[in-house]
């Protein structure tokens, strides 16, 4: 059977916390994929059901390992820009949910930026965080969008908390 997968992000194998299992993203068939590998080798391929045109750059799994959390690059209405969300995966397959965190203001490659955003979930799974602080230059639309994107997975509505980067003297 012939997978078409690309663009393997080799750079974010993720293990499974306690588990057997290392899950890591992917394009397959042209679309945001995630590969879960076990002992034997790749066990399955999630197809998040998400806009179209998503990116994920970076994976954590759940305290219960029901779902997966993510760091995705997706269309934003402005075609020069590329809207930053958090994506919550079930892993048995379903809808994703995608909360917006930031702009950027999209050049170069299809992924230039993923390598400088990645999720991480808090020990107590409470708390989603991602930083936009390490991104190039004028990546972002708006400096005032550099900062840590807290997201509070408690609240049924997924409150989005930025701390901002401390002002460096000149």
């Amino acid at each position: 059977m012939k997978r078409d997968i690309s663009d393997l992000d080799a750079y974010a194998f993720v293990p499974e916390p306690g588990g057997a299992r290392v899950i890591t993203a992917a394009l397959a068939g042209g679309k945001a994929a995630v590969l879960v590998f076990g002992a034997s080798g790749l066990e399955n391929i999630v197809h998040p059901e998400m806009p179209a045109g998503c990116r994920l750059t970076s994976l954590a799994w759940s305290v219960d390992r029901k779902f997966l959390y993510a760091d995705a690059l997706c269309p934003s209405a402005e075609k020069s820009h590329r809207q930053i969300e958090f994506a919550e995966i079930p892993l048995q397959g379903g809808p994703v949910r995608m909360t917006p965190v930031a702009q950027l203001i999209a050049s170069g490659s299809e992924n230039e930026y993923d390598s400088f955003l990645r999720v991480s979930l808090s020990p107590d799974g409470r708390m989603l965080a991602t930083s936009t602080g390490s991104l190039p230059g004028k990546a972002l639309r708006n400096n005032a969008d550099r900062g840590l994107y807290l997201v509070d997975l408690t609240d049924p509505n997924r409150k989005v908390t930025r701390a901002g980067i401390p002002k460096i003297p000149e």
